[in-house]
């Protein structure tokens, strides 16, 4: 059993059953990613859970669980990145051992349902905090898609530009930078992190080491 995943399991009290894992390089997993070359070489361990479910690790302090399908394929008008990034990926949830602060708190990454366009729960309320807002008509939230979701209900937008955001409703840290025109508690950017690329590449920066 690969040692990551042994000790998700004994952190978390997760019900498991023995599971095959293999050692293969990043790029025999990650088939598609060419874009991400500077970790083609890593080692990761994979291990397969059941219905192209799988838990990836670096082999030392960090992992997450995958989940493989074809949903994206079946959502029209999506960012064609945002689409092939995600289908050569897929969903990441649980994720373990990571340090950087702005994934501390993520639940879910690169999502692939229809309930992620918009800002679903949070539309009413963004509309009421922007109605004497003059950036009110300079987004169209009906075109963004939720990539991410973190444990206190804020969300990673991106939007047909492939420009990323952090839609905060509740967001109290000043990690996050402020966007003009924008009310509190709404968007935010992260810092040096503005598009998709950059934020994959955050992750995996993160995974490897």
């Amino acid at each position: 059993m690969d040692s990551v995943f042994k000790k998700y399991i004994e952190t978390f009290s997760f019900q498991s059953k023995e599971n095959n894992h293999e050692i293969v390089s990043f790029s025999d997993f990650f088939k598609e990613l060419s874009i991400f070359s500077n970790y083609k070489n890593i080692s990761i361990s994979v291990t397969y859970l059941n219905n192209e479910n799988f838990f990836i690790s670096n082999n030392h302090t960090k992992g997450f669980f995958l989940e493989r399908d074809i949903s994206i394929d079946k959502l029209e008008n999506i960012n064609t990145e945002y689409k092939k990034i995600q289908k050569s990926i897929g969903k990441i949830t649980n994720l373990f051992g990571f340090e950087n602060r702005y994934l501390e708190n993520i639940t879910e990454l690169l999502s692939n349902d229809a309930d992620s366009f918009g800002l679903g729960v949070f539309t009413e309320e963004f509309n009421n905090r922007i109605r004497n807002n003059e950036q009110k008509n300079k987004i169209d939230i009906n075109t963004l898609f939720t990539i991410g979701y973190e444990g206190n209900g804020n969300r990673l937008i991106l939007d047909k530009n492939n420009n990323l955001y952090i839609y905060g409703h509740d967001l109290i840290s000043s990690n996050y930078d402020t966007l003009e025109d924008f009310p509190p508690n709404t968007f935010y950017s992260i810092p040096n992190i503005k598009n998709l690329t950059d934020l994959i590449s955050m992750f995996f920066d993160d995974f490897v080491k």
